[in-house]
């Protein structure tokens, strides 16, 4: 069967087998995925470059916007382990089909915000963009555990390929936002992405294929466990705080551009800009993650980042006036940052842990959803609100040297836990084919 050339690179009795190639289900299932993505982050990101100045017309300041974009993030959040712990009861291709089909329906239901007013408008965006954060926690969760499901030896090749889809989804969705709104109005970019999502998601997921069986009997590795393991909450911790600093700039970056007159089209293109550096920059990420080990290149991303938001801000004490050539640079920094902290992060937690009980990817998935998605709400929650207080320049000067402080962090960790017996190390295979996975500490759990 074809299924057989899928199997995992790890026996049980541990030992690393030959990796296997793409069989005909893996190609379907990979170019579905892809599709999914491609459309999903269209819809998500479509707001980003004229949202922020309609809310301001209606009354809502940039901390109540912020809370408007980062309430989908906290329900994200809040649902995402509960999926991925629950997952083999509902089934992957049926809560990936659940989410779309949420997600779609929330964002065509967004055209008719424009209709209200003041506490009204406010309201009724939080309580959309909250269904649209349950859409996405389903979704979300139901991807990451079918790609552990269906691509175990090429794990960290098809997140690349997939945060690629995801990159240019992000990039191309405040451009077409941002020029359906011109040529039509509030309404026209959330009708026509929307019922594109409504339509298009549900039949791209039904050529998935149906889930592998789960195996019954076994037992499965609980939440809190892996929670416990510093693989798992170090590296959700720089996934949460790298998607902070993207959070930041979603409700603060348009109304910091605004000195500058430019159009909503523009702007859209100027968001273009870090997911378009995040797309090219995944092979460049699963390379450095098998040469130097996920949690090294997990704090250099973490690092750059440091620096993208200390330039676009950019930092008050150089006294340097803002410009766009310093945006630019400051946003291409950030989307290196995100590609070299999140495509090592899932295979690096996987490999550490595939020891730990039946369901490891499952619930990993759901862990990491959480961790991106909690990053996606605290950024515009608190970016927002320290921008109402400091600024655009000091808040992302705050978030910079946070990024800065967690990257040193994780360097000090890799320091802590490098076998300096690296010749062991030359003798193992893995997902990433990653020098962190076999220290003591980790091999542990």
């Amino acid at each position: 069967m074809a299924e057989e050339k899928s199997s995992s690179m790890v026996a049980n009795d541990g030992t690393i087998q030959a990796t296997p190639g793409f069989t005909a289900r893996n190609k379907v299932a990979l170019i579905s995925l892809c599709l999914i993505n491609l459309f999903a982050n269209m819809g998500y990101s479509v707001l980003a470059p004229f949202f922020p100045d309609e809310a301001k017309s209606a009354g809502i300041n940039s901390t109540l916007t912020g809370l408007v974009f980062g309430t989908f993030a906290v329900m994200q959040f809040v649902c995402s382990p509960v999926f991925g712990t629950y997952i083999h009861i509902i089934g992957r291709r049926r809560l990936m089909l659940l989410g779309l089909a949420i997600e779609g329906a929330a964002l065509f239901s967004f055209a008719f915000v424009d209709n209200f007013r003041g506490t009204s408008f406010f309201v009724v965006c939080l309580v959309i963009r909250a269904v649209m954060g349950l859409g996405a926690a389903c979704a979300a969760t139901a991807q990451f555990a079918i790609v552990a499901a269906e691509f175990p030896a090429h794990l960290g090749t098809v997140m690349g390929v997939l945060e690629t889809c995801s990159g240019l989804g992000m990039m191309v969705g405040p451009v077409v936002g941002g020029g359906l709104y011109q040529g039509g109005g509030f309404m026209l970019p959330f009708l026509v992405l929307g019922g594109f999502l409504l339509v298009s998601g549900p039949l791209t997921v039904l050529l998935i294929p149906a889930d592998h069986p789960f195996i019954v009997g076994k037992a499965r590795v609980k939440l809190s466990y892996l929670l416990q393991q510093p693989s798992v909450f170090l590296t959700c911790g720089a996934v949460f705080f790298a998607m902070c600093s993207v959070g930041l700039l979603e409700p603060t970056l348009s109304i910091h551009l605004d000195p500058f007159g430019l159009s909503a089209a523009v702007v859209g293109v100027i968001f273009m800009v870090p997911t378009l550096i995040y797309a090219l920059v995944t092979p460049l990420a699963t390379s450095l993650s098998r040469r130097f080990g996920g949690i090294t290149v997990m704090a250099s991303g973490l690092l750059v980042g440091a620096l993208g938001l200390l330039t676009v801000g950019p930092f008050p004490p150089l006294h340097v006036e803002t410009s766009i050539a310093l945006v630019m640079i400051g946003l291409c920094l950030t989307g290196l940052s995100i590609g070299l902290t999140f495509i090592p992060s899932m295979p690096y937690m996987i490999e550490c842990n595939m020891s730990a009980g039946e369901g490891v990817s499952d619930v990993i998935s759901g862990v990491l959803s959480s961790a991106l998605s909690l990053g996606s709400a605290v950024g515009p929650m608190g970016g927002g609100s320290i921008v109402d207080a400091v600024g655009f320049s000091w808040s992302s000067a705050i978030f910079g040297f946070i990024l800065a402080a967690y990257g040193s962090v994780l360097v000090i960790y890799r320091a802590a836990i490098l076998n300096p017996s690296k010749s062991k190390h030359k003798q193992h295979s893995s997902v990433l084919g990653n020098n962190d996975a076999a220290t003591p500490l980790l091999s542990a759990v």
